[in-house]
């Protein structure tokens, strides 16, 4: 597995047999939680886009070669969080309504 997304969707694909109605109901939410960690993102990265801009040039965060670089692959990990979230939602409900459809009714 190579990304975020990728371990998620291993986890629900062998998971999604042994789940109740009421854990894909719970799963179906995950892009609430994506929505959430977007707002904090945004609001983090903001705060550090500012914090550089008011630093001076010879003092400050985000000056050695090795902050930047951790910086953007934290937000890149972040961001594929959020998606592999809305995905595992859209997953979820989708299941949710092919059980409607068929009329079963799970555990």
């Amino acid at each position: 597995m190579r990304s975020i997304p990728q371990t998620l969707h291993t986890l629900y694909r062998h998971a999604v047999p042994h789940l109740s109605r009421e854990e894909l109901e719970d799963l179906a939410l995950a892009p609430d939680f994506a929505k959430v960690l977007a707002y904090r993102a945004r609001d983090v990265l903001n705060s550090i886009g500012t914090l550089v801009i008011n630093d001076d040039e010879d003092n400050g965060s985000f000056r050695s070669q090795e902050d930047v670089p951790s910086l953007l692959q934290m937000a890149a990990d972040t961001f594929d969080t959020i998606s592999a979230l809305i995905e595992l939602g859209a997953f979820a409900e989708a299941r949710l309504s092919k059980a409607a459809e068929a009329g079963e009714v799970t555990k």
